[in-house]
This record gives structure tokens, sequence and C-alpha cells, in this order.
């Protein structure tokens, strides 16, 4: 048998090799606005994994390490970047999502809630799309960053085929969106474009007759989700293949809906995507039945062809970057209507509060006016008190001074005038007592 491939790699050729030639064409399309996918496809322990997250995961695997080695998903996110810089006419905005499909089961690994399950949706304008958490990843570190959590979080387990093997298919997405500089109006979707790239490292297709006898019901489910789903992709393909083959009557139906990974991949297969398909094979003699599989559905997908197009944002479509940002602005503006409301009310009490110390410092000074006032009199009183008292005293010094002394008895007279004198002087007393209480009262 005789298959035909674009291109093939052996062992010795580098992930950045095979990147430049599968992978750098499509990452330009991406900026453009177009959508692409990556798929490594092979059977479990044959290097899928390696290939899209290199040697030392997404997050060791960094650009920066001369010891690790990167994978495809390095690669993309760091051509991304460099192209976006390239076009200085437009401003972009990257974002990521990483979905897991798990035993049938769609689900999101960026999302902090603890049911993370989704649920895939379809309407008229979006198409098939799930309501995947979106991280804002605007530079290479922050979105290998949210990437290698997203893979963190990805079901692996140990099998008799790899020490850790992927036990569920991983779809790291790439969402870009970006608008034109010159505009005024760049609120206006119709100038915006948006695209996703996805990289899609399936889970590896299992034998029975190599699976352990001790494996666990668990592993048995898993490894039965697994074939099944790509089984379905199988058929898809061929189905796809068939369908571009044909000139005169073209196949309307494929079965996407049989495989949640299918489904969810809808979009990317059905034709407005740009495709590529690393399948990834061991030179085992063990395993000759799988490679000869593996050979098979790669041949099956040259048969495929796929016309990609720009993607203009849609008036409708609620759930690009520039629509959140637009309802985010909504949502500020009703704030700061709100905000600018209570700063009113603050400051018409402000104004009343102002009035109010106005009049308290106005009272105030007028007592404190009355009360100087009444320490003049009180300091004048008691000037005038000390003066009668000794005006007094030498009044008494002189009339004794000019009379001899006389001895004389008491005699009533004599003891009214002293009674007398005594109640002057406690008049003075208690006029002086009572300047200091309304001066202390005040």
């Amino acid at each position: 048998t005789m298959f035909v491939y674009d291109k093939i790699f052996d062992e010795n050729d580098t992930t950045e090799y095979v990147y430049d030639f599968v992978g750098k064409g499509i990452v330009k399309s991406v900026v453009e606005g177009r959508n692409g996918s990556i798929f490594a496809y092979g059977q479990t322990g044959s290097g899928k994994t390696h290939t899209m997250q290199g040697t030392g995961g997404i997050r060791e695997g960094g650009m920066s390490s001369g010891k690790e080695q990167p994978g495809m998903v390095h690669l993309v996110a760091r051509d991304l970047f460099q192209e976006a810089k390239l076009v200085k006419d437009r401003d972009f905005t990257f974002s990521v999502s990483v979905i897991e499909v798990y035993n049938e089961e769609l689900r999101d690994l960026l999302s902090k809630e603890r049911d993370n399950r989704l649920t895939i949706r379809e309407d008229v304008s979006r198409g098939v799309f799930v309501d995947a958490v979106r991280v804002e990843a605007n530079s290479l570190k922050k979105m290998l960053s949210c990437l290698s959590v997203g893979e963190k979080h990805r079901v692996v387990a140990k099998t008799t085929l790899n020490q850790r093997s992927s036990r569920s298919h991983i779809i790291f997405s790439i969402h870009v969106e970006s608008f034109p500089l010159d505009r005024v109006d760049r609120a206006s979707h119709r100038f915006g474009h948006v695209s996703t790239m996805n990289l899609v490292d399936l889970a590896g297709s299992e034998s029975v007759r190599h699976r352990s006898a001790h494996s666990t019901e668990r592993r048995r489910k898993e490894g039965g989700s697994i074939n099944k789903s790509l089984l379905t992709l199988s058929l898809v393909i061929q189905a796809l293949g068939a369908s571009s083959r044909r000139t005169v009557s073209p196949i309307n139906h494929v079965n996407y809906r049989d495989s949640k990974l299918t489904r969810v991949l809808q979009p990317s297969l059905s034709g407005n995507a740009r495709l590529a398909f690393i399948c990834c094979a061991t030179l085992s003699a063990m395993y000759i039945e799988e490679t000869k599989s593996t050979l098979q559905f790669a041949s099956r997908i040259k048969h495929i062809k796929t016309k990609s197009r720009v993607n203009l944002m849609e008036d409708d479509d609620d759930k690009s970057a520039a629509s959140h940002l637009r309802d985010e602005l909504m949502e500020m503006k009703q704030e700061m209507a709100e905000m600018n409301q209570k700063l009113m009310r603050l400051d018409a009490e402000n104004q009343k509060l102002r009035t109010s110390l106005e009049e308290i410092t106005k009272e105030r000074d007028e007592a404190l006016g009355k009360i100087m006032n009444l320490e003049k009199e009180k300091t004048a009183a008691v000037i005038a008190a000390a003066d009668a008292v000794a005006v007094a005293a030498n009044t008494a010094r002189q009339g004794k001074s000019d009379r001899p002394p006389i001895v004389t008895k008491a005699t009533p007279r004599r003891d009214a005038e002293k009674t007398k004198e005594q109640k002057q002087f406690g008049q003075i007393g208690y006029l002086t007592s009572m300047v200091d209480r309304l001066v202390n009262n005040r």
C-alpha cells in the first residue's frame, strides 16, 4: 500500500523544523483574521504531547530556556505576537481558553467553578460554540502561563504504554481580535476581525490487546471513550473527503454529533479554517497495526478541502471582546451617572453643613464678644472696688492722724457704722463673684 503526504519527518527533526513547514503559514492567516487548527494524532506513546507541548511542558519549555525544546504551543504563541507587531495599522487583543473532552464530557480547564462542565450551543450568527472562560493574555508570558494552568488540570494516568498517558483530548484555543487604528468609529464591529487558533492534542488510541489485564474499570471506560471519539473523527474526515471528491452530488450530512470532540471542532472541520494534521507513528513492530491505522487516517485527511475566509465581527456577536468592552463601558457610564447623583446630594448636604457652620461660627464670635465685654466690666468693677477700699482706708488713716487718740467705749452708733462698712465690703465681694460666675457661664 502506498500513501502520499505533504511531508514526512523523522525522529531527528526538531519541533521547530516541523513548525516552520506546518504552522508558520497558518499563524499568519490567523493574524489576518482567518481560523486555523493544528492537530496532533497518533497512538499512545508516539510523541503527540511532546510535539505540542515540548520536552518540559508548556511552562518549563519556554522560549528562553536553552535546555528544554519548545513545542507547537510555544512557537505558535511566539509568532502570533511577532506577526501582530508587524501589522502597524491594527490593534490586537489576545485571549485564551482551554477545553478538555473527557469521557464524552466537555470541561473548562480555566474555570474556577467546581462544576466546570460545558454545553455545546449553536445559533445562526455564531454557529457551534461553547461558553468557555476566556482569559485575556496580551503577552507571551501571560499566554503560556494561562495555557499551562489549563494543561495542569488535564486528566493523565499511568498505563502499560506510557508513564503519563493522556486520558482526554485537550483543545488549546487562542482567540485573536483586531481593529484598525485609523477608524474613528472603532466600536463598530464592521471593521473588526476575529479569528481562533486551535491546538488540538488528541489522546492516543488504545488497542485492547495492548491493555493490561489488571487495568481498572475506570481506565477501560476512558479507553473506550477515546476510541469512540477517534473513530467518529475518522468517519467525519472520511465523509468530508468523500464529499470533496464528489462533484455531482456531494454528501450533505456529516455525523458531527456522534461525538463531543467532532461536534466542538465542527467549525474547524467544516471548511472555514486552515487545517494541519501532524500524525505521529512509532517504529516498533509491536504496534504495526496502530501505525498502519495512523497512516490510513493521514491519507484520508489529504482529501479534505477547506476554504477559509476573513471573519468580520458581526453586530450581534455579543461574545466578542469588543462587545464585552462595550458592555463594560455602558455599565461604567451608568455607575458614573449614579456616582454623579450621589456627589450632587453630597454637595447639597455639604452646603447645608457649611451654612450651619457659618451660623455657629457667628454665634461663637458674638458669645466671645459678650465674654470680653463682661471681662472688661469685671475688671472695671474690681478696680473701682479696690479704689473705693483704698479711698476709705486713706480717709480713715487721715482722720486718725489729725485727732489725738481718744479712748471711747463702744456705742450703738459706732457699731452701726462698722456694720455698714462691712456690708459695703460684702456687696463689693458679691458683685465680684457674680461677674466671675457670669463669665464662666458664658
